[in-house]
């Protein structure tokens, strides 16, 4: 198996060559061997973009570059980081995945390469995540070095060619016929959001790689490695990012100080307290949190027949 500098890496890229040129440059001098694909353009902006991120990708001399994938037409977020995985699976058997907007810490390589390589015949657990948002406060047994968690994440994570080609045909629109929902994930707000996912997935609309590989692992019944330190930052948001254009008040704006080198042996079950927060602050899937987005809607609607903006009464109070 791999160890944490011999780790591959895969990169998954799109018309922000700054962004490209920091996570790059993040890596430093890494021996691991790096991948990256790159998505086509969608317009002749977008063309020039890709040209710079290909001019960074040619100028990164410290990098154990392995192969570049230029798509030559555009594939889109929803399909682009499934096709990358897929690729880069015909040469390793286990990968890094980061998007080009997050930068990690070194550390993560030692952590993902040991977890890689004690869960690597339990079929349970699908994926190893570095990304963590939840306080101590909210973690079940914050001393150690990790958790297990329903819930996926595309920032910062690693993953098996054989867990991930289980998974993968799952994910195709329409292969999906039912799901079933965590304990965490139970409740009347968090069945109307999910249900609502799994529908459009089911019927062939579009519906994010994220959210299809959750709902993926959620119907068969996996559970993810998630570090309770912090070991990467997300610098994408604003204008030229597809979904993420506000930095959320639960997301960490730096990477831990410190990090625990044990090698901790858990029992495989799921953080429900760490994962409730998860629901409550991430998903916005609690029961309150319906009632209030709800209220918010009913209210507006009220106002819009009255004429008056809804802005103009929360600026009063």
């Amino acid at each position: 198996m791999y160890a944490s500098d011999n780790l591959p890496v895969l990169i998954v890229a799109f018309k922000r060559p700054e962004m490209l040129k920091m996570v790059l440059h993040s890596l430093g001098e890494s021996t691991n061997p790096v991948y990256i694909w790159l998505d086509g353009p969608r317009n002749n902006d977008e063309a020039e973009a890709i040209r710079k991120c290909v001019d960074v990708i040619d100028n990164s001399a410290t990098l154990n570059l392995v192969k570049v994938f230029h798509s030559p037409a555009n594939i889109g977020i929803g399909y682009a980081i499934p096709r990358a995985i897929q690729w880069v699976f015909s040469f390793e058997s286990a990968v890094v995945i980061l998007e080009d907007d997050v930068l990690v810490d070194p550390h993560f390589f030692h952590f993902a390469a040991s977890c890689l390589e004690s869960f690597r015949d339990d079929y349970s657990v699908t994926s190893i995540i570095g990304f963590n948002c939840v306080p101590k406060t909210e973690i079940r047994n914050a001393n150690t070095s990790y958790r297990f968690s329903t819930y996926t994440s595309s920032w910062a994570w690693a993953t098996w060619r054989s867990k991930w080609n289980e998974l993968e045909p799952y994910m195709l629109e329409g292969s999906l016929s039912s799901f079933v929902a965590p304990r965490t994930a139970k409740n009347f707000a968090a069945r109307i959001r999910w249900l609502q996912v799994h529908k459009k997935m089911h019927n062939g609309l579009h519906v994010s790689w994220d959210h299809r590989w959750l709902l993926t692992n959620w119907s068969l019944k996996k559970i993810q490695i998630v570090s309770n330190n912090n070991y990467c930052v997300n610098i994408g948001f604003g204008a030229d990012s597809t979904h993420t254009v506000e930095v959320p008040s639960w997301m960490p704006n730096e990477i831990a100080e410190s990090f625990s080198s044990r090698n901790d042996s858990l029992e495989i079950e799921q953080d429900t307290l760490a994962d409730h927060w998860m629901a409550k602050h991430v998903y916005k899937t609690k029961n309150t949190n319906l009632i209030k987005h709800s209220t918010k809607i009913i209210l507006s609607r009220i106002l819009q027949s009255l004429n008056i903006p809804l802005l103009h009464i929360l600026r009063r109070h």
